[in-house]
């Protein structure tokens, strides 16, 4: 009976110790930024777990705050050396120790975070890197799209067709990553028939011995001269990169390039034929160049250079097709919108530029300047070939967006700080600045709050970014632009009924979104959202 007394008595005094301790933490939260109302439970959820963990490991291992100051004097007589198990309990200070921790834990988490107002400490660039060493490399959400803007370089592999032994692996960097076995596979793709010859060659799926799949990109060649046996001389330098790689094409003018080159080098000084020995130091040159810089310079010869260069631009295929409600964007610096530049363009390209500002969509372009929206759009999709303009996805309250993992990224870049704090800001018709410049602290909580589950519209209700001087609309095009945001798409599914004289419900089945259902019943996609929620008979898909 006695001990269960002790035992309730302790579980008070812990619960007693815990509920006084939130209104502390609480209070201390708010001197360290944390808003004082406007987002009370999760502020009062931190302070409610810290309570617990702080002061409930303290309250069983001391029986008083007399127990407890003698354990501090004792820690301070010994200081620096540890006390030893007679002087103070292991209990005591792993209590202690734990305590601590927690409180430690929490300024770590959360230090490196613009609260309500920016502090010293986040001003200085040690918490922003420690915050990128700490950043999950995972998205911010569950489903995020993959970075694959410049596939990188696995290797290099030069073959040449052999009098005696037919197709043949001469040389390939870094070594070993093709078999004899595995080259002979695929040989006949890499030194094909005549036909074949001065055309882009791609063997989309290579499953190496190791397990991984690899795209081989070539550029066979086919030299004729009697000074070779048979009387022609066929070869093909490739590119090897990863079969998951799905911008690769921006390497197929580089092979084309690098094959050129050595043609030239062939028919000049039998540069493959006597000095082929010097390839396997320039395919690695090649490799490194490429994959740090995305260009390169290499001396082979004394009155011969290889210039390469890699274009992530859309000049080496087509484009694709443009609809009414993107929005076209300048992904060149500076804009082609002042009077300078635009006057060395065409009447047409002239007014659709000076109304490009990356929040009109083609058709809001299109009735701006009062030209037929299918013109407006071959001209962007023209821009867009020559890398001078990309493409947002249209801009509705009635979207959801979230964060990316390159939200982190933000916090290093002190040029696109500013570069945003200016475009964010609230403009006027004429795109001048009508408010002070925001601060970075407010913008960058507007940016964090963006989460699944939450439209565009309820979000604008609960930050209400004006009162920062923030433009939502320049605030979402920005950071997707940037892609530290992306849009979720909406895909409705019809809820079965047992008599439907509509035709619409038998495409809704979740595999269609609102965007391209729009497209393709040539409306607005915000009109067609409106349209299917008064309906009622539709629920939405966000992913």
């Amino acid at each position: 009976m006695k001990r269960a007394g002790l035992i309730i008595n302790l579980i008070l005094r812990c619960a007693s110790a815990a509920v006084l301790g939130v209104p502390v933490f609480y209070i201390t939260a708010i001197i360290f930024g944390a808003p004082l109302l406007s987002h009370f439970l999760p502020t009062f959820l931190f302070s409610a777990v810290l309570s617990v963990f702080c002061l409930c490991p303290l309250t069983i291992s001391f029986s008083s705050l007399r127990a407890f100051s003698d354990f501090l004097d004792l820690i301070e007589a010994s200081w620096p050396r540890s006390p030893s198990a007679i002087e103070v309990k292991l209990f005591e200070i792993a209590a202690a120790g734990f305590s601590l921790g927690s409180v430690i834990g929490a300024w770590i988490g959360a230090c490196f975070i613009p609260l309500d107002w920016d502090r010293w400490w986040q001003s200085t660039n040690l918490p922003r890197q420690f915050s990128s060493q700490l950043s999950d490399k995972k998205c911010l959400e569950s489903d995020c799209e993959d970075d694959d803007t410049i596939p990188k370089l696995v290797g290099m592999m030069f073959a040449e067709f052999d009098a005696e032994l037919g197709p043949v692996l001469v040389y390939q960097m870094p070594e070993n990553i093709f078999s004899k076995k595995k080259f002979d596979s695929f040989s006949s793709a890499v030194i094909p028939k005549p036909d074949l010859f001065n055309h882009l060659v791609k063997v989309n799926h290579i499953v190496n011995e190791d397990n991984k799949v690899y795209k081989v990109i070539g550029n066979p060649r086919g030299l004729e001269s009697k000074r070779y046996p048979r009387g022609r001389y066929i070869f093909n330098l490739c590119f090897i990169v990863y079969k998951s790689s799905k911008v690769d094409c921006m390497y197929e003018p580089v092979v084309q390039k690098c094959n050129n080159y050595l043609t030239q080098l062939e028919m000049e000084h039998e540069f493959l034929t006597k000095h082929k020995q010097k390839l396997p130091q320039l395919m690695l040159g090649i490799i490194k160049s490429l994959n740090s810089t995305g260009e390169c310079t290499i001396s082979v010869t004394d009155e011969t250079s290889m210039y390469l260069k890699l274009c992530s631009s859309l000049n080496w295929y087509e484009p694709e097709m443009v609809s009414p409600y993107m929005v076209p964007i300048f992904s060149r610096i500076p804009p082609l919108n002042n009077a300078d530049r635009l006057t060395q363009m065409d009447v047409l390209s002239q007014k659709i530029c000076a109304k490009i500002d990356g929040v009109r969509c083609i058709r809001g372009i299109a009735k701006e300047v009062d030209i037929d929206p299918d013109l407006v759009a071959r001209c962007v999709r023209n821009l867009q070939y020559y890398g001078v303009v990309s493409f947002l996805p249209l801009f509705m309250y009635c979207n959801t967006y979230v964060a990316t993992h390159r939200l982190h990224e933000v916090f290093n870049n002190k040029e696109l700080i500013n570069e945003c704090l200016e475009f964010v800001a609230i403009h006027d018709a004429n795109g001048k600045r009508v408010v002070p410049r925001p601060i970075f602290s407010d913008v960058f909580r507007l940016y964090a709050s963006l989460r699944v589950g939450m439209k565009l519209e309820d979000w604008y209700k609960q930050m209400n970014p004006r009162k920062y001087g923030v433009d939502e609309k320049r605030l979402i095009q920005f950071s997707i632009f940037h892609r530290f945001v992306r849009k979720l798409q909406l895909y409705p599914v019809t809820l079965p009924k047992e008599e439907e004289t509509r035709k619409i419900p038998d495409s809704c089945n979740g595999d269609v979104s609102i965007d391209d259902f729009a497209v393709k019943h040539f409306t607005h996609p915000r009109k067609l959202y409106q349209t299917l929620m008064k309906e009622g008979d539709f629920v939405f898909i966000c992913r």
